[in-house]
């Protein structure tokens, strides 16, 4: 795969910024790591652990990108190119901005204040021969999806859903079953700021197997849930008619009937982040996270662990591949002699449909690219 020129990159080692003209790339011929000096490239060789194995490791994901790109429409979808710099609802303004701007997606949105804003609803019109009341569990894919789902290839609705539709085919890999009566409860751990504009698009998770047609609580909750949405809780629910599939979040206070979204801003995820959310979730979640790259996770994997052998279900993403490889073997790491192991990493057939340009490394990488994860230890 040839690089592609970037105004900035910056080395592996020491974080410096580099103009493509003056890059070095690794001398083992992976072509995956990027360095300012040659001394800085045998540093990591000799020092920072890129050996042999790690060199042909990385080769191996980048030769394989195309063969994981080969079932989306990336490349065919007209929004593409505009939406590749951004994230959460920035994706509006960039197809407003861009030639490609009436592809089909209207939202409403509310100022919570200091700009920050929620995506009240979000609605994707059908095709003209768009499938009437098609739910259930997709095919793994966005082209099946598409087509299941009645939505024009047009439509910018990947963008919206990876996060759910990630989670649920991870939880179908895994083999959870949901308990047989009451809510689920969902806990997004260590939820990112644009992940919070987007609330609306995870009722979503309510018409995929294995959890359609049951009530959700869902949880998001870390230290970058945004301070203005800490303690609110909103309805979230989706409907379908002749005009398309919309997704609303309303904000309520006091009980909620249908599946609910509460934020819950705290510095880690722990027993005490799930006693205030009002008990232990069935399914844990955790986008993107860098598991092996953030020591903050070390306390998080352990009650996480506790959570799995209750009978709880943890599912992770990552970029690329080998932040996931890393966050697998730290997770399996942290069990302990005699652990359960860690499902995967394998990539997720409904990642967030275009490739990031990292500054540090050229590896394939995608929004929720990657998922592993854990299985419940026994039934609850």
């Amino acid at each position: 795969m040839a690089k592609t020129p970037r105004r900035q990159w910056e080395c592996t080692v020491c974080g410096e910024r580099i103009v493509f003209s003056r890059l070095v790339s690794c001398k083992g011929g992976c072509g995956a790591l990027y360095f300012c000096s040659e001394e800085h490239a045998e540093l990591c060789a000799r020092k920072l652990g890129h050996d042999e194995e790690e060199c042909s490791r990385m080769r191996r994901q980048r030769e394989e990108a195309e063969r994981l790109g080969a079932g989306d429409p990336e490349g065919e979808w007209p929004w593409a190119e505009a939406c590749a710099e951004t994230r959460g609802l920035g994706v509006l303004e960039a197809m407003g901005s861009s030639e490609t701007g009436a592809l089909g997606c209207e939202a409403t949105c509310r100022d919570c204040g200091d700009g920050f804003l929620i995506a009240s609803t979000v609605r994707f019109p059908l095709s003209p021969s768009g499938r009437e009341n098609a739910q259930g569990a997709p095919t793994p894919g966005w082209r099946s999806y598409y087509r299941e789902a009645g939505l024009p290839p047009s439509s910018p609705a990947a963008l919206f859903l990876h996060a759910p539709l990630t989670l649920a085919h991870a939880l179908r890999e895994l083999g959870w079953l949901p308990p047989e009566s009451g809510p689920i409860r969902v806990h997004l751990a260590g939820a990112a700021h644009d992940e919070c504009s987007l609330l609306a698009c995870l009722a979503e998770l309510a018409y995929c197997s294995p959890l359609e047609g049951r009530r959700l609580e869902v949880a998001c909750v870390g230290p970058s849930v945004p301070a203005l949405l800490d303690g609110l809780s909103f309805a979230v629910g989706r409907r379908r008619d002749e005009l398309g599939v919309s997704y609303a979040a309303i904000e309520c206070q006091g009980e909620i009937d249908g599946s609910s979204v509460t934020c819950l801003r705290a510095d880690a995820y722990n027993a005490d982040a799930a006693r205030r959310l009002g008990g232990h979730p069935h399914a844990i979640f955790a986008q993107n996270a860098g598991i092996a790259a953030y020591s903050a996770w070390a306390e998080s994997a352990g009650f996480i662990r506790e959570l799995c052998e209750e009978g709880a279900a943890f599912v992770a993403t990552d970029y690329c591949e080998e932040a996931a490889l890393r966050g697998a073997a730290a997770l399996s790491s942290r069990d302990g002699e005699g652990g359960r192991g860690v499902a995967g990493p394998k990539p997720s057939p409904f990642r967030r449909p275009i490739r990031m340009a990292s500054e540090d490394n050229d590896l394939p990488s995608w929004s929720n690219g990657f998922w592993f994860g854990l299985g419940p230890g026994r039934r609850r």
